[in-house]
């Protein structure tokens, strides 16, 4: 026969074990999300500059150079 002190620290045990794994999966989820947030974030970045730059070579009429400005921005 086990004796309450026993039973005790083995529920308290499990108790912070579930804890602990409860908050690190809401930790890693977080860390996901913000990742995922801040790519788009960059992706959108980029976007507005190719468009900003593209537009800047139509209205100059410089069309002609838009593969060029392409490649550059590319590598």
């Amino acid at each position: 026969m086990q004796s309450i002190k026993s039973i005790l620290v083995k529920r308290f045990l499990l108790i912070f074990t579930i804890l602990t794994i409860l908050i690190i999966s809401a930790l890693i989820i977080g860390f996901r999300e913000v990742a995922i947030k801040n790519a788009e974030d960059k992706a959108l970045a980029i976007a507005g500059i190719i468009k900003a730059g593209l537009t800047a070579h139509m209205k100059n009429n410089i069309m002609d150079k838009r593969d060029y400005f392409l490649n550059e921005i590319q590598s």
